[in-house]
Order: C-alpha cells, then sequence, then structure tokens
C-alpha cells in the first residue's frame, strides 16, 4: 500500500515535472502557442508576421524602461504587456528579431550611454508628490527598431492612451497599438532606403521600361540625342537591377501595317498619341515613358512644355515611377494646401506675417510616408514618384493645376481632397484675435469632383451631435460687463464615434474611435440632373465606380446656409427639424474615372493663331489629350479641411483630437495602395482590457491578490491531477476479481 502511494506521488510528480517541461518548450516554438483570449489578444495579424519576416539582416527591438518598482504607478502594467508583445513579435519572426528589454537602473553606464547618443532615448521627468515632500523622477519608457544604421524611435507619449479617466478609477493607461508601431518602424528602417534593384529581388516582381519616341530626324534640335540620354538615364537602373529591369526603345512612326498596329496597340492600351511639339499643334512627336512592374504599370509623357528633358531628370522620373508601383518603397505623398496671402501691412505695422494654416502637418505625416510640398504655380505635372496626391483646402486653383491633378488621376494616381466650402481665414483670425471661419470657393473642382461621383455641398452641416468649444462670454460682474470663457455645446463641431458616425465595415473608418469635424458640408454621391432653366445639366457618378460614404452625421442633422446661421446655433441651442436626416461627410470613391478635360484643349496654351497651317486629324494621329479614362485607383472626398488643420484646432481648443484626426487622414492616404498591410494593422482593435478593480484597492492589497492568484494558478492543475488519481486508486480498490474458470472444472 505505501509502496503504491510513493508511485503515485511519484507519478504526479513527473506529470506536473513534464507539463512545465512542454511549456517550457512550446513557449520557443510559435506554432505551439495558443492564443485562448476571447478577441485574440495575442494573435498577431498576418501582415505582421510577414513584414517581421521581412529582413534580410537581424532587426532589433530594444524596450527601454526604469525598473518596476521605480516605474510611475500608471505606467507600472503596461511593461509586462510591452514585454509580452514585444516577445510576441520575436517569436513569430522565426530569428529575424533580436529582443532587448532593457532595465534602464540596471543597465550598464556604456549601454546608457549608446541609448542616448546612438538612439536618441531620453527620460521624462514626472513630479511625485506623497505627504512628506514634492519631488520629481526621471521615467524610461521607449522603443526602439534598429536595423542595421538605422533606426525608429517612438517615445513614451506614443506608447500608451488613456483609457479611463474619472472619479472612481481615477487615470487607467493602456498600450498603443504596439503591432502597428512597430511595423510601421520595420517598414521605414527596412524598406525606407531600399535600392529599386534590392526591392525587385525582395518582391519578385519584374520590371520593364519602354520609351516611346520618334525617330531622331523628327525631333526638334534640343532632342535629337534624347534616346541616347535615355539609354545612359536607365543603364545604372538596369545594371543594379540583377536583370529584374529591362528597358526598351520603339519607334511607332512610319506607314507600315506593323506601324499601324502598333500605334493601335499604344493608343488603345496605353493613350499614347502624338504630343504638339509647337503651340499650334502642327508638329508632334512620341516622347513617352511606359513603367511596368507586374501587373500594375504607368505611363507618362517625357516632353513637357515645362519640364527640362535632362538624363537627370528622365531618370529622376523613371526612379520615381518604379518606387511609386514597387512593394516596399515609402508612399510618397504629395501635398497641395494654400500659403497664407501676405499681408502687405504686416511688415509696415511691425506685425508677423501670418502662418501656413497646415504647418506642421508634413513634419508628422514625414514619419510614416515621404511628403513633398508641391507648388503648382509653376504649371508643372505631378512628380512621377507621387503614390497620393493630398489636397488641402483647395482654392484658386487654376485650370492648369486642374488638368494637372486630373492626369494625376488617370494615371492611377490616388487623391485624397479635403474640400470644405467654409473653412479658416488665417489673416483675420490673426487680425481679430478670434476664430474666423469665411466661405471658400472650390472653383471647377466642384465640377470636377462630382463627374467622378463626389457632391459637395455648399451648406454647413449642423448636428445634435456634437462636440464641445471653449467660447468667450460676457456676464454682468458687479455692474461690468466681462468676457468669461465658458464651455458650450457647439452643432457645428460634428462628432463621430465608432459605430455612430464612423462606418465599422469601412477599412477607412472600421478601427478608429472618435473624430471631431468643424463647419464641414454634406458631401453626396452625385446624381444626374437634367437641365433647367436656370441651370444647365449636371452628371452624376459615372457608371463602373463604386461610392461608399465612411462617415456620416446624425438622424438629428440639418444645414444651415452661412456661418452666422451655425455660430447662433450655440447661443439659441440647436433642434432638428423635419427636414433633418443622416449626411455624408466623407465618400470613398474607387473605380475607373472619366477625365475632366477628355476632348479639351490643355489648358494654360494660348490658343491656336488664326489661319495657322496644321495638318489634319485622323484615327492614327491626334493630338495629345488627357485619357478619356483612368486605370483602376480611388478618389477620397472630406467634407472639412479644419479637421486636420493644426492652426484650426489650435486656435479652437481642440488641439487634443489632432492625433485621432489624423488616424483617418492616413487611412485615406494608404487606402487602395500597392502594400495596404500597414492600413489593416493600424485598424486592428486594441481589444486589452486592464483589471480597473485592482487599482482602487492599495498597494499591499494588490500584492496579496497577486500572490494568491499565483498560487490558485498552481494549486488547480495540482490539485486536479491529485483528484485525478485519488479516484482513479478507489476505483481500483473497489473492484471485485473476476472469478476465473478452473482448468477442466
Amino acid at each position: 500500500m505505501q509502496r503504491n502511494t510513493l508511485n503515485l506521488l511519484l507519478g504526479a510528480v513527473l506529470v506536473i515535472a513534464n507539463v512545465f517541461a512542454l511549456n517550457g518548450l512550446l513557449s520557443s516554438w510559435h506554432g505551439g502557442r495558443f492564443d485562448l483570449t476571447e478577441r485574440g489578444d495575442w494573435t498577431l495579424a498576418p501582415e505582421t508576421v510577414e513584414i517581421l519576416r521581412e529582413p534580410e539582416e537581424p532587426l532589433e527591438l530594444w524596450f527601454f524602461h526604469t525598473a518596476i518598482e521605480k516605474q510611475h504607478q500608471l505606467l507600472k502594467p503596461l511593461v509586462p504587456l510591452m514585454s509580452d508583445t514585444l516577445r510576441e513579435m520575436q517569436a513569430a519572426s522565426e530569428g529575424r528579431v533580436k529582443l532587448h528589454l532593457v532595465e534602464w537602473d540596471s543597465a550598464d553606464k556604456d549601454l546608457q550611454t549608446r541609448a542616448g547618443e546612438d538612439f536618441g532615448v531620453k527620460p521624462l521627468t514626472i513630479p511625485i508628490s506623497s505627504a512628506d515632500e514634492s519631488t520629481t523622477r526621471l521615467i524610461y519608457f521607449t522603443l526602439v527598431v534598429r536595423y542595421g544604421d538605422r533606426h525608429e524611435r517612438f517615445d513614451m507619449n506614443e506608447l500608451y492612451r488613456v483609457i479611463t479617466s474619472d472619479a472612481d478609477t481615477g487615470v487607467v493607461l493602456g498600450l498603443q497599438n504596439i503591432e502597428y508601431l512597430v511595423a510601421k518602424g520595420v517598414t521605414k528602417v527596412v524598406r525606407g532606403f531600399a535600392s529599386i534593384g534590392a526591392s525587385l529581388l525582395t518582391s519578385g516582381e519584374t520590371a520593364k521600361v519602354t520609351f516611346v519616341l520618334s525617330p531622331a530626324a523628327d525631333m526638334p534640335d534640343n532632342m535629337k540625342d534624347l534616346e541616347a540620354r535615355s539609354k545612359k538615364a536607365v543603364e545604372r537602373l538596369t545594371a543594379d537591377s540583377g536583370g529584374k529591369l529591362t528597358a526598351e526603345w520603339i519607334d511607332p512612326t512610319g506607314k507600315t501595317s506593323e506601324k499601324s498596329a502598333l500605334r493601335s496597340r499604344l493608343r488603345k492600351e496605353w493613350n499614347i498619341r502624338e504630343i504638339p511639339l509647337d503651340l499650334e499643334g502642327a508638329q508632334k512627336i512620341y516622347s513617352w515613358v511606359i513603367v511596368e512592374v507586374g501587373k500594375k504599370s504607368d505611363v507618362f509623357p517625357m516632353f513637357d512644355y515645362t519640364a527640362d528633358i535632362t538624363e537627370a531628370a528622365i531618370r529622376e522620373n523613371v526612379e520615381g515611377s518604379l518606387k511609386a508601383l514597387i512593394p516596399g518603397f515609402l508612399t510618397v505623398v504629395g501635398v497641395i494646401s494654400p500659403d497664407a496671402k501676405p499681408d502687405p501691412m504686416a511688415q509696415m505695422m511691425g506685425r508677423p506675417e501670418p502662418p501656413s494654416e497646415f504647418r506642421d502637418l508634413d513634419r508628422v505625416l514625414g514619419s510614416e510616408y515621404e511628403v513633398k510640398m508641391l507648388d503648382m504655380s509653376d504649371g508643372k505635372l505631378v512628380p512621377s514618384d507621387v503614390s497620393v496626391l493630398l489636397v488641402l483646402r483647395p482654392k484658386d486653383l487654376s485650370e492648369r493645376t486642374l488638368w494637372a491633378i486630373d492626369r494625376f488621376v488617370m494615371r492611377g494616381g490616388r487623391l485624397v481632397v479635403c474640400a470644405d466650402t467654409h473653412g479658416l481665414d488665417v489673416q483675420g483670425s490673426m487680425q481679430e484675435q478670434a476664430l474666423k471661419i469665411v466661405p471658400t470657393d472650390l472653383g471647377p473642382l466642384k465640377d470636377m469632383l462630382r463627374s467622378w461621383g463626389a457632391d459637395v455641398g455648399d451648406d454647413v452641416l449642423v448636428d445634435t451631435r456634437c462636440d464641445r468649444i471653449v467660447i468667450p462670454k460676457t456676464v454682468n460682474i458687479g455692474g461690468q460687463r466681462v468676457a468669461v470663457p465658458m464651455e458650450a455645446r457647439h452643432p457645428a463641431l460634428l462628432y463621430f464615434v465608432q459605430g455612430d458616425g464612423l462606418e465599422m465595415a469601412s477599412p477607412l473608418a472600421g478601427g478608429l474611435k472618435s473624430i471631431t469635424m468643424g463647419y464641414a458640408s454634406p458631401v453626396n454621391v452625385a446624381v444626374a440632373e437634367a437641365a433647367a432653366e436656370s441651370r444647365p445639366a449636371k452628371v452624376g457618378k459615372p457608371d463602373g465606380v463604386v461610392a461608399e460614404a465612411f462617415m456620416t452625421s446624425s438622424a438629428e442633422s440639418g444645414t444651415v446656409k452661412d456661418v452666422m446661421l451655425a455660430d447662433a446655433t450655440i447661443e439659441g441651442g440647436y433642434r432638428a427639424g423635419p427636414e433633418a436626416k443622416k449626411q455624408p461627410v466623407a465618400l470613398h470613391l474607387r473605380g475607373r474615372f472619366p477625365s475632366w478635360f477628355a476632348g479639351k484643349p490643355i489648358p494654360g496654351l494660348p490658343a491656336k493663331k488664326e489661319g495657322a497651317a496644321s495638318r489634319p486629324a485622323d484615327e492614327e494621329d491626334a493630338s495629345m489629350e488627357s485619357p478619356a479614362l483612368s486605370r483602376e485607383t480611388t478618389v477620397v472626398v472630406f467634407g472639412d479641411a479644419d479637421f486636420v488643420s493644426p492652426l484650426y484646432l489650435s486656435w479652437s481648443d481642440l488641439g487634443g483630437i489632432m492625433k485621432s484626426n489624423l488616424a483617418i487622414l492616413k487611412n485615406a492616404i494608404d487606402i487602395g495602395g500597392a502594400d495596404p498591410a500597414l492600413l489593416k494593422i493600424r485598424s486592428k482593435e486594441d481589444q486589452r482590457r486592464p483589471l480597473v478593480e485592482l487599482r482602487k484597492i492599495d498597494e499591499a492589497s494588490r500584492a496579496s491578490a497577486t500572490q494568491n492568484a499565483r498560487w490558485k494558478a498552481i494549486a488547480w492543475p495540482i490539485g486536479l491531477l491529485v483528484a485525478l488519481a485519488v479516484g482513479w486508486r478507489m476505483m481500483r480498490a473497489n473492484r471485485s476479481p473476476m472469478d476465473l474458470p478452473v482448468n477442466g472444472g
């Protein structure tokens, strides 16, 4: 009996030891890890795993943090969460990620110096108050993604978010989407500076550049060596590609049937036609570039009326087009935004010049994209390396600029327009030292957007679902009228929250929490309208274009004609009228869009001189015009620009919402891109829920509760094994012996 008991205990110990051994083994084997949390808190997105396994050289993740016992009370629970999240990434990387969890207080001086000098790691000084004294403490909480000699750093304010802040629980912090931050950092340090050849080898794609040129005899004197210049421009690109990039030169001119078939194919597949060389269009040449990467392509003219055709310019345009098409390069965002008009009296009166309305936005976007601020006043085309064109509060855009935007969309470029009809008056606000909103004339752009499916309204939306604003209110104090700042609900500050205004099914808004827009206009899907006595016919959404509203006002929203009426709703209070209804404030359009300039002359060129000679056009020799239909692409239209204007938000005391507002702008930039992985990871909802109840008890009780939880975690499996063993023993002891037959009986 004693021997059986001993064997039973030894067996239980062996089973428990095997459980712990198996757990240790599976901890280093990612395929054997199971996420049993309700919402898959520890399951990485497939896109994240793919990005982590991309680097060819070791990728380092450094997490610098203050020791737990010295860490700030609010950050203590985040340290193990951050460490565990990074361990999951290390396990998923198949050995490509090397993780360094550095407790700053116990790190050696050399490592601390390196972190400060090489990575720029700095502490945050936090005031600490107690019953006896008030002092400060240096807190470290920094994440660094390092690859070779490049690194990306995320400081404390980028790594946490406020979950709750109330009288019962106090302030409760949670981690930001660390998975997205790491993926973004890896993308930037690994892909951001990659060569075209290396990116082609990594992506497995092949590329081809085709130059469509007229013969030298037909070229003007300054372009007769254009073929030689273009060959020299791409020589290094093809040599460094390892055979992944090829180049070809074709001449479509001539009267043979083969040349005629070639011209027909170029016109049909690429909309390539002869370009008028002179203003009258009597002399024309072929001067085009076709860039193909896998199934994606780009076409642009090498000859432009405002551009030089130097070897460097050719190489820059070809490289830019390749970077826009090859997966792995940072997205290049071209930004068109209005500069504040100069105040002629500012210098005379000693006043500072008004700042640009969208100051610092290029710096903020620059952390994730390569941003180019474009000056379109000179009539140039959008640079070939620009993948996304962001147009902020368009006003006074020339026909030539609209033509450049149209051509950008026709070649498959993605367009994001923040186009409201009422916006911030920078000069007026500075002069009056108060927020001033004025009407904005979108001009012909409004008609062009309508032809693509977005009808931007002229009115201001007001809604019962709105945000608050601090306004000066005049009150009577001791017989004197004094302006006192007071908080009031402003119906023109539209407030969109998850599932209520932000469409959960949309990849643009589904993972976001809240957005605030000021003095926004409705953006409806354009519907064709027949001509009336007072107005011409209006076009509607083109066939084949899909339109989805991803931000809508509430069912109690209405419109007012001007800002004065919108502001009056603060005092009088807005109440929904009988015509109140939900209205879209942002549209996502995708498909192939018709050119607004199809069949029209190129803007900015003088009209043909009277009596000038010209050749008759035929089906194989037509003047250069915009393509009739774009390549597959996306157009996103917001009915507001204030929501991403740092200047407007700061003057409205709404600066705290800038980060959340930028999230939807970044989603709009990423949507439809060749590499949508970051968009999917960014939109992945962070569902971790902290144990708020533990925060209500004192430190000693919390430590006791934690210790009890640990003992229970060990006692339950042991108790279960013992119970099974005892039950098995009792079952064996209570069994009756089996009667066996006696031989011969």
